[in-house]
């Protein structure tokens, strides 16, 4: 009988994770991360590569509205390197003619005012892909906290208590007719005074005499 050896070549498999930082919202109860309008988030996209070598690798990462990509930000990272961003399809391209080994690559995002109104979370998808594996995905969602609107109405200013309450005291009818009283008595005193003065006279007058 004869014997032969038939050796196997194992079959890459390639996996992707994603992660981000920099949000300052606060987490639902739920464990939903949030973001607040105008935050800067930075997304890690980690790929896993097992087993043998892949060629033709692509990662995508489409970025749904209200998020918007800050220009310069992807990073090369392992045998990926980014092949740019395509505005009209909201999409990040990174590439690898063959993956040697696991590594990631980032990139950071804005979050656009009125992003608060749309279907929440935001979520976004990347992708990573060879010639030898299947297509894998990974997502993240961020929430974006409510902002509330500013109202056109200016808020009432108060005048000082204190301006009140003067202005209130000399404007009463109790307080007028105080001074009239005050006026007259001060009248009938200086009367009363010159009217007696001429009877004590002529009184000391008489005892004189």
């Amino acid at each position: 009988s004869d014997s032969t050896t038939v050796t196997v070549a194992a079959a890459p498999g390639l996996a992707i994770d994603k992660t981000f930082s920099g949000n300052t919202g606060f987490a639902l109860s739920n464990g939903q991360a949030m973001a607040n309008v105008g935050d800067t988030l930075t997304y890690t996209l980690s790929y896993l590569l097992v087993d043998a070598t892949a060629t033709n690798g692509v990662i995508t990462d489409v970025l749904p509205a209200g998020l918007g990509y800050v220009d310069g930000s992807a990073t090369n990272g392992g045998d990926f390197t980014f092949q740019g961003y395509d505005s009209a399809t909201r999409t990040l391209t990174w590439t690898a003619d063959v993956v040697e080994a696991s590594g990631s690559v980032t990139y950071k995002i804005t979050v656009l005012a009125g992003s608060f109104d749309l279907p929440q979370p935001l979520t976004n998808t990347a992708t990573i892909d060879s010639d030898e594996t299947a297509p894998s995905s990974a997502t993240a969602d961020v929430g974006v906290q409510v902002v509330l609107a500013e109202t056109d109405n200016p808020p009432t200013t108060l005048p000082p208590t204190d301006a009140l309450n003067s202005d209130a005291g000399s404007s009463t009818p109790g307080f007028g007719l105080m001074l009239a009283l005050l006026v007259l008595a001060g009248i009938g005193m200086v009367t009363g005074q010159r009217a007696s003065s001429p009877r004590r006279l002529r009184r000391e007058e008489i005892r004189r005499r």
